[in-house]
């Protein structure tokens, strides 16, 4: 790195490194998520919650508490929204709900650009030009995780998370680094910690970081100048006071409680801690002094990490693993490596330095404290980018004359050894707004999810809940304005109904809870909800499954491995039953909607030193997978072994089926005691779709009764495309018995049809 880099090249290259940041998460994704005469596609389940609250808000109130999401409890906002009430000003003015979501769509990227542009500005204030061109290269060659969360379309808070964190560490570091306390950048390095408190549920988090970084950078300081100390003890005193205040004004916030309290109480013993050093601690060697200050932070953070409860802040920041509202995942060195590239070696350079920047001690903090807690992973590559830039450039301006080659050289030699730039974004969210749920939006849609005026809570009157799997649960709310039962990810209650065979016991459990007027109106499903989120619904309902699976047929292609699938226990639960059947024999869900794509649900086998492996896989049927289905799903399936992987034999459906929720009517009559009895019908859910038949059986009991339950009104469903052709046909054992007409009225008012 050259040891004076002029700073208007180095403001030419960090603007340089900033459009090319813009450029690769918005042209490759543009197509995909702002499609030319279609509509707005956002990528994930999470960026639907927040557009919908963005388009709320420009309209009316911003809500922290949703009464579409968790029905029919409603959902208490994990957060106090700020990025949320963000949204809502760029929405404002947009023509409608599409406008508003293409306008909210550029807001990840924008956010992006000005988290590199604050970087590069940190470490330049650190480590001179050099570092800002650095730090800024870094962030734009391995944005690791982050870069997904700036991606065009991905609209969610964790991309300003980083942002607002790192600039209330970098005010902070500004100010302890001059000589009079306090000042503007004291009030500033508050201010931005604040922003970040009403922004996002993972907040107790950077208190503690920010805690660390605090008392990492006095215990290098101090010895010198008791000054600092001063300084942080009054950012730590007002800090608490912020987060206090946001806790009193919104007390409804999961914020507030065991997860708060233990990071005031960090803060509170820092600032204990540190006002007593800078009153008596110079009267104390410096070595002493050191001593001191880490026994009272110790204590202060041991007593907040003790504190009752495992959910508490800095109980998941000293713990592997991270409590509900932070990203996580397995840190593995590899990882860290592929995510961050040369800034993984080069960021510790800066500990070389006699006395590091207060920035790059706080810098380091933070993403060693993410290393060890696994916790965070989207915060680690400006962090580390911007602690590489700050250390290596101030190690190249302050060393001897050959530092700056030498680290170029070893910078150059990482480079190399790293993995390649990210070039052009990976779409790996899920995609949801496909063409497969097009028409299934439509079918659900009861009008805008506009606010009503004057109360705070939406008028949700006449909107019956809708049952759907989690990821999709938030764009279903989003574009029709239903509540619905789950949030982001699978809910139990969800969970348990797709498990159950019992249709009346399962929709009674749905609405256990409902109070007057409120029901479950339809049940939305796809070849993921039947089949590849089976585990996630059996973990969720404590089950291991065995009654559900079942072995395989040999594998001959695997060595005549037998794998576990499932078997007939899955095909009697009513997620096998809606999807794969299409509802035949269920008595109060009725199929009103199919789409005219299809999946294919098969299960992938992998047979290796371990237990033979089946993963579920829903896949869209496209030309390429067509010759598979019929030696898939035919009477003679058999695995069949591709350039992807060995096959199992599974079951291709519409790739989306809704099913509306009805009291159904009641058929009674007499036959033979024990006499088999069936009711046929031919149900065709559009007029160039295949016919289903459903057809549901009893047996008479001892007395001679029967009595079966019918969903299908006999002609059209009244509100959607589907038709019942003919009655009902009426069999005692081999024999028919007589045709059976039933109303609409009679379907919805559980009336009884009595045989003569």
């Amino acid at each position: 790195m050259p040891r004076a880099l002029p700073t208007a090249l180095a403001v030419a290259l960090v603007l340089a490194a900033a459009a090319a940041f813009w450029h690769q998460h918005t042209a490759p994704l543009a197509p995909v998520v702002l499609p030319p005469a279609s509509p707005v596609r956002l990528l994930g389940s999470e960026p639907w919650f927040h557009a919908r609250h963005g388009w709320l808000g420009a309209q009316g109130e911003l809500r922290r508490f949703d009464p579409q999401g968790d029905f029919p409890r409603g959902l208490r906002a994990v957060h106090v929204g700020g990025f949320d009430a963000l949204l809502a000003r760029v929405a404002q003015g947009a023509e409608d709900r599409e406008a508003a979501f293409a306008r909210l769509a550029w807001v990840p990227p924008a956010l992006g650009v000005l988290c590199l542009l604050g970087v590069a500005g940190a470490a330049g204030w650190a480590g001179g030009a050099g570092g800002a061109v650095l730090a800024a290269g870094l962030l734009l060659g391995w944005p690791g995780d982050y870069g997904n969360r700036a991606d065009l379309g991905a609209v969610a808070p964790p991309v300003i998370e980083p942002l607002l964190g790192l600039a209330a560490l970098a005010l902070l570091a500004v100010w302890l680094a001059r000589e009079r306390p306090p000042g503007p950048w004291a009030l500033a390095a508050v201010v931005a910690l604040w922003l970040l408190l009403l922004t996002w549920a993972s907040a107790p988090l950077w208190i503690g970081v920010l805690v660390l970084a605090v008392l990492a950078q006095v215990w290098g300081e101090l010895p010198e100048d008791s000054a600092v100390a001063q300084r942080a003890a009054l950012w730590a005193t007002l800090s608490a006071a912020g987060y206090a205040i946001v806790g009193a004004r919104w007390p409804n916030v999961p914020l507030v409680g065991p997860l708060v309290a233990p990071s005031v109480a960090a803060l509170g013993g820092a600032a204990t801690a540190l006002g007593v050093w800078s009153k008596w601690g110079r009267r104390l060697s410096p070595s002493s002094r050191r001593g001191a200050l880490v026994a009272l932070a110790g204590a202060a953070l041991a007593g907040a990490w003790l504190w009752p409860g495992t959910g508490t802040a800095l109980h998941a920041l000293l713990t592997p693993g991270s409590p509900p509202g932070a990203e996580h995942g397995a840190f593995t060195w590899a990882g860290l490596w592929a995510a961050v590239g040369p800034a993984a070696v080069l960021a510790p350079l800066g500990l070389s330095r006699e006395r590091a920047r207060p920035f790059a001690v706080g810098a380091l903090a933070l993403t060693g404290l993410w290393a060890l807690t696994h916790a965070l992973a989207y915060t680690a590559p400006p962090a580390l980018a911007l602690a590489a830039g700050a250390g290596v450039g101030a190690l190249s301006r302050e060393r001897a004359p050959w530092a700056p080659w030498a680290v170029a050289a070893v910078a150059a030699g990482l480079w190399v050894a790293a993995p390649p730039p990210r070039a052009v974004p990976t779409v790996a969210h899920d995609l949801l707004r496909t063409a497969a749920w097009t028409g299934a939006l439509a079918t659900l849609d009861q009008g805008d999810a506009a606010p009503s005026p004057g109360p705070v809570d939406m008028d949700l009157a006449g909107r019956p809940a809708v049952l759907v799997d989690g990821p999709r649960a938030q764009l279903v709310a989003a574009l029709t304005g239903r509540p619905v039962l789950a949030n982001h990810g699978p809910s139990e209650a969800a969970a348990r109904f797709w498990l159950d065979p019992d249709e009346d016991a399962a929709l009674a459990a749905l609405c256990a809870d409902c109070g007057p007027g409120e029901r479950v109106g339809h049940v939305v499903l796809d070849g993921r909800t039947a089949g590849t989120e089976l585990p996630s619904h059996l973990a969720l309902t404590g089950r291991d499954g065995a009654d559900l699976m079942a072995p395989s047929a040999p594998v001959a292609a695997l060595g005549g491995a037998r794998f576990v699938v499932p078997g007939a226990g899955w095909r009697r639960t009513l997620a096998a039953r809606l999807w794969v059947d299409g509802g035949a024999g269920l008595g109060r869900l009725r199929l009103v909607w199919q789409s005219p794509q299809r999946q294919l649900l098969t299960w992938r086998a992998v047979a290796g030193q371990g237990e033979p492996v089946a993963t579920p896989l829903a896949l869209a049927l496209t030309p390429a997978l067509a010759p598979l289905v019929g030696p898939l799903t035919g009477p003679d399936a058999q695995a069949q072994p591709t350039a992807g992987g060995v096959f199992l034999p599974g079951f291709v459906a519409p790739s989306v089926r809704i099913f509306e929720v009805v009291a159904g009517a009641r058929v009674v009559g007499s036959a033979a005691p024990g006499a088999a009895v069936s009711l046929t019908l031919q149900v065709r859910p559009a007029p160039d779709a295949e016919p289903v038949t459903w057809r549901q059986d009893t047996q008479a009991n001892a007395r001679g009764h029967f009595q079966l339950r019918v969903p299908y009104p006999t002609g059209p469903v009244p509100g959607s495309a589907v038709v019942a052709d003919g009655p009902y046909l009426l069999r005692v054992g081999d024999r028919p018995m007589g045709q059976i007409r039933v109303s609409e009225a009679a379907i919805q008012a559980a009336d009884t049809v009595r045989l003569k």
